[in-house]
């Protein structure tokens, strides 16, 4: 976002949404630690299931964490453009549009000078947003690991 490359950084986000899902997935599992391992197999989340039976398909992830964060579903709606060739691509680099004459055009560049800075500014809030998140999982899951249950 630094060097102004939207179109570039804003993919960042949605990946980073994507592992704060798949991250936080193993908080609903009876046991996280065999969650982990299926996953280090090479197990993916959306072929496992919650411990009531559900399975953790992306939208499931995002509308179960949607229900404490309301703007992940937003997020994660509003990048998935920026993931796969979609209009997002090309309305981030529109700089003229006629719909009368049925023209556009385009620029091609590194800098994202044609986006609103509320665009910029969102993609920054969501990013520490979601680092917020994932960085909770990670000091939860540390506490666990150094304090198991008494059995």
């Amino acid at each position: 976002m630094r060097l102004d490359n939207y179109i570039s950084a804003v993919p960042l986000i949605r990946l980073q949404l994507d592992n704060y899902l798949r991250f936080a997935a193993s908080w609903l599992v009876s046991n996280p630690h065999d969650f982990a391992v299926k996953i280090l197999s090479g197990i993916q989340v959306r072929e496992l299931k919650t411990k009531d039976g559900r399975r953790m398909t992306d939208q499931f992830l995002v509308d179960e964490f949607s229900k404490n964060h309301e703007w992940i579903e937003r997020v994660y709606e509003n990048t998935s453009g920026y993931i796969h060739l979609s209009e997002k691509h090309f309305f981030a680099n529109t700089v003229e549009f006629n719909p009368e004459e049925r023209t556009e055009v385009f620029k091609i560049s590194d800098k994202a000078d044609n986006v609103p800075d509320e665009f910029k500014i969102e993609a920054i809030m969501a990013s520490k947003e979601i680092t917020k998140l994932i960085l909770h999982r990670v000091y939860s899951w540390r506490y666990m690991k150094d304090n198991p249950p008494a059995i």
